[in-house]
């Protein structure tokens, strides 16, 4: 797949916007939440006290992102695990801006 823009960064998860059912979350510890893409189509995901896996096509602006295999500890009470998790599975395309990763 070769080198991409996403690749040499390890992504933290610091808000969530939807508009359908209209939403807005700020994350209150981002570094619990990241992504690395390795630029050969692979995904580490770090989803609070989770770990998994996953596989991404990218194609100038779009993006998609299969979750794979997935730790299933229970985190602590107000964990946002499984909603990073399901925002990453519902990604069809990407921006970078100020040096942000935007998933759209």
């Amino acid at each position: 797949m070769g080198a991409d823009p996403l690749t040499g960064v390890v992504w933290e998860w610091a808000a969530s916007l939807k508009t359908e059912p209209a939403s807005q979350a700020v994350v209150p510890n981002p570094s619990s939440y990241t992504v690395i893409f390795d630029g050969e189509g692979n995904v580490l995901i770090q989803a609070d006290c989770n770990l998994a896996r996953a596989v991404y096509t990218l194609e100038n602006e779009a993006l998609t992102i299969e979750v794979g295999p997935l730790t299933r500890a229970a985190c602590t009470p107000g964990s946002m695990s499984n909603s990073f998790l399901d925002s990453l599975a519902q990604v069809g395309s990407y921006m970078i801006e100020d040096d942000r990763l935007v998933l759209r």
